[in-house]
């Protein structure tokens, strides 16, 4: 019987919960999480062909876009999609973790730490954390599951953010903040008291 339920049944997609035993704080969490989807890695010469998919930090933010290797050059240096005679150094390569992509929040009121955030509008502080990979979140209660903050999507405009089933709450920022990023899909989800929010950057909501 077990046998034709292993082979009847789906499988379980990967999930993880909040709160964490490692990480107390949803921000580390996140963080972590973030950290695992867009891990980079110094390249080798000897790996270096042409083809391979490489990563440039084009604004030196840790801001990474994929380009692709056209040319290896007799100096050393590497043509690539957009650029040429770029150094070694300046290449990384992407480390591919198997992520969750469910993330589920029990009842409870969690509050979200402050962060600095800077861009073209100057420098500022929010209780906001950072959503840069595709994933789901989902509370346990929309009427019991309380972040205080908000929520930052900063993904690749391919990916899908979803969140549902929860209340933020009392940003001294932005509620939902789409940043030039991913599509966001609220369903179930109430917003309360931001004190401002960005319309320029909000791509999808």
């Amino acid at each position: 019987m077990c046998r034709i339920f292993h082979e009847a049944l789906p499988c379980i997609p990967l999930w993880t919960s909040f709160p964490h035993p490692i990480y107390p704080e949803f921000n580390g969490l996140m963080n972590r999480l973030n950290h695992l989807g867009n891990d980079y890695v110094e390249c080798s010469a000897a790996d270096m062909s042409i083809g391979l998919k490489v990563y440039v930090d084009r604004n030196a933010l840790g801001t990474y876009k994929d380009q692709t290797i056209t040319k290896i050059n007799p100096d050393g240096t590497y043509n690539i999609t957009e650029r040429n005679n770029v150094s070694l150094v300046k290449l990384k390569q992407k480390v591919t973790h198997i992520l969750p992509s469910l993330l589920f929040i029990d009842n409870g009121v969690y509050e979200i730490k402050d962060v600095v955030i800077n861009d073209d509008a100057g420098e500022w502080t929010e209780n906001i954390v950072d959503i840069e990979i595709p994933i789901s979140i989902i509370g346990e209660s929309r009427e019991h599951c309380i972040v205080i903050g908000g929520l930052m999507m900063k993904g690749k405009k391919e990916d899908d953010i979803n969140v549902s089933c929860l209340t933020l709450r009392d940003s001294k920022g932005n509620g939902v903040w789409g940043r030039n990023g991913a599509s966001i899909h609220l369903d179930n989800v109430s917003v309360e008291n931001s004190v401002w929010h960005q319309t320029q950057y909000h791509e999808e909501l």
